[in-house]
């Protein structure tokens, strides 16, 4: 009976650590950087460990400085992106598809954006925000690598 329950247990576990392993995301990993004249853009993102993944932006433009701290959640039941930004409350989008090199997350209940959308191309990396349909209402952002410092 011992052998049988830690049997089960290790296949529990085994089980747990898969489903969070399913959906890989680290091609969204390091530290990307994109400049205009009107806006400097920082986002780096942290490799997938225990099934969570750390990001912060930061936003520099005329007006100012913007930030925002990020958190991809996919173990513990958890598929989900959850955005704080700066001055703002926390607000959570959940998991609607992947690819290989492609994530979405949505929440039809916040104002703007409903929609999240990361995907690569290459060594470039693209977020598009909208709301929620193919519409005109939408913003996309693209970064590179960031040079050494």
């Amino acid at each position: 009976m011992k052998v049988l329950s830690i049997a089960l247990f290790l296949l529990i576990a085994f089980g747990h650590a898969r489903a969070a392993d399913e959906i890989n995301l680290d091609w969204l990993a390091g530290a990307w950087c994109s400049q205009s004249a009107q806006v400097t853009s920082e986002e780096h993102w942290m490799r997938s460990k225990g099934g969570l993944m750390l990001g912060m932006s930061r936003t520099l433009t005329k007006r100012g400085t913007e930030f925002e701290f990020v958190r991809i959640e996919l173990s513990n039941g958890g598929r989900r992106f959850v955005a704080l930004p700066s001055g703002q409350t926390e607000t959570t989008f959940q998991l609607s598809k992947f690819g290989a090199r492609s994530v979405t997350f949505v929440n039809p209940e916040h104002d703007f954006p409903k929609r999240i959308r990361y995907w690569r191309e290459g060594d470039r990396l693209f977020a598009r925000i909208d709301a929620g349909a193919d519409d005109a209402n939408f913003r996309v952002f693209e970064w590179a690598r960031c040079p050494p410092d």
